[in-house]
């Protein structure tokens, strides 16, 4: 069974519940996903879609499978299909390895994206 069709069934089982969806993948977010769940009034137009890095070569060193690029097209697919959605995001600073280049992407990238808000962390080895 497929992510968005548990969200769908919840939605469609439960219609006077808000659903809000958290830390999401950008994989995760394709147009099959999205075209999905805009048929439901109570999903939380508000999605959590963790970043973590706005530079490819630090995405690539935590072993993130995706770009920044794929990143950008799974946050504009929200943004078109829930139209003045609220996206937030995480990001880790200081991983290891990252220059100031690659954190100077990160920061540029942020701010083609415009979260409504950021988790900012640095880097631990938890």
């Amino acid at each position: 069974m497929r992510f968005s069709s548990i969200i769908c069934a919840v939605c469609a089982a439960v219609p006077g519940l808000r659903i809000r969806l958290g830390s999401l993948e950008p994989r995760i977010v394709t147009e099959e996903f999205v075209r999905a769940l805009a048929a439901y009034p109570n999903l939380c137009p508000q999605f959590h879609l963790s970043m973590q890095s706005g530079s490819d070569t630090v995405l690539a060193r935590m072993k993130r499978k995706y770009t920044a690029e794929e990143y950008l097209a799974s946050l504009n697919r929200l943004r078109e299909t829930f139209p003045g959605c609220a996206v937030t995001t995480d990001m880790i600073v200081g991983f290891p390895g990252e220059t100031e280049a690659e954190f100077e992407e990160s920061l540029d990238f942020i701010q083609k994206c415009a979260f409504a808000e950021m988790h900012i962390f640095p880097y631990s080895r938890r």
